[in-house]
């Protein structure tokens, strides 16, 4: 019994009415009259060449509209990295997901946690249980890309950040001469940082180094 009332999710095995079967299945529970939105049977998060790749499978669903796919470098603090719709309403059928998340891991992390956020077409929302992903074998760098690249009047770096704290940026052009010196303090996690500087620089290559404590990236942008 769970009181207050609230939605519950129950994986219940045994052996089949023939008796002595290792076989198990998955029912549905109501508990104050809401029906469980998904059947979650697996849920696995694994380190590929690509990125994490996660697969999870239900064994029924009801009025599922999407899963958000969470990701997290301390545990605590989710962010989403991409969403995969559901199947709507299923029962008595498998069906499996996959997704990858090639997003790079910063230097200094040892782990990246994976979650799912289920959301049904009425907007409410249920959360998975966190899978772990190793992160030692991280290379140390901030995996930084510029976009747009050819750029106009505004270029936007994006980064992943170890931890909270300050980040330099640092711009010149051919010659070396410099045109840009600012710092941005950020948090941890996948960052942006605007540079509406860009607009001022004349057309052609230029050089963006990103500095973040004893991490250091060379980009090259191109001036249009």
């Amino acid at each position: 019994m769970v009181n207050p009332l609230t939605t519950t999710r129950y994986t219940v095995t045994g052996p089949t009415a023939a008796g002595g079967c290792p076989s198990s299945a998955i029912v549905q529970i109501q508990v104050g009259n809401t029906p469980l939105p998904v059947g979650l049977t697996t849920f696995t998060a694994t380190q590929t060449s690509q990125g994490a790749e996660l697969r999870w499978a239900t064994a029924f669903e009801l009025n599922n509209n999407y899963f958000d796919i969470e990701r997290s470098l301390d545990g605590a603090e989710f962010r989403s990295v991409g969403r995969v719709a559901g199947a709507g309403t299923t029962s008595g059928a498998t069906t499996s997901y996959r997704f990858t998340d090639a997003t790079p891991v910063p230097a200094g992390a040892t782990a990246v946690y994976y979650r799912l956020r289920q959301v049904d077409f009425s907007g409410d929302a249920t959360t998975s249980g966190v899978r772990i992903v190793s992160a030692s074998s991280a290379t140390n760098e901030l995996a930084a890309s510029v976009f747009p690249n050819p750029a106009t009047d505004v270029a936007t770096v994006r980064f992943v950040s170890a931890m909270a704290g300050p980040v330099t940026v640092e711009v010149r052009n051919v010659l070396g001469q410099l045109l840009l010196l600012k710092t941005v303090t950020v948090q941890s996690g996948l960052q942006e940082i605007v540079l509406p500087e860009a607009a001022a620089w004349s057309a052609g290559m230029h050089y963006l180094v990103l500095s973040q404590n004893q991490q250091r990236q060379v980009l090259r942008l191109n001036r249009r």
